[in-house]
């Protein structure tokens, strides 16, 4: 069950990124590398999508925060239908402290005309 529930975390967020890098911060964006191979990676970039602080393989069982080097925690916040999420890594790179950022994935954005 665990397992299931780890997987649906990271997927969620990698579909909802495709192959984009979407704001989740002032600071920070967020991508699913390589959307098409073992369900993407999540990965945590800085603003411009250059600097990698945390990254996430969504591939079934490979377990939140596996990676030793940038290690990332996907939760869900309240019920799963709201789309929210907090995901939490060390910033800044190799530091201990822990940073938290709430994502809330909506439905189509409408276009302003």
């Amino acid at each position: 069950e665990r397992k299931r529930v780890e997987w649906s975390l990271c997927t969620a967020l990698c579909r909802a990124a495709e192959n984009n890098r979407m704001i989740i911060s002032d600071q920070f964006t967020m991508e699913c590398y390589n959307y098409n191979r073992n369900d993407g990676h999540v990965r945590i970039l800085d603003r411009y999508g250059i600097k990698l602080f945390a990254t996430q393989p969504c591939a079934y069982g490979s377990g939140l925060a596996s990676s030793k080097r940038w290690p990332l925690n996907i939760a869900r916040l309240g019920y799963e239908w709201e789309k929210r999420y907090r995901v939490d890594f060390n910033y800044p790179e190799g530091s201990n402290k822990k940073v938290s950022v709430q994502v809330h994935l909506t439905g189509d954005i409408p276009k302003v005309r």
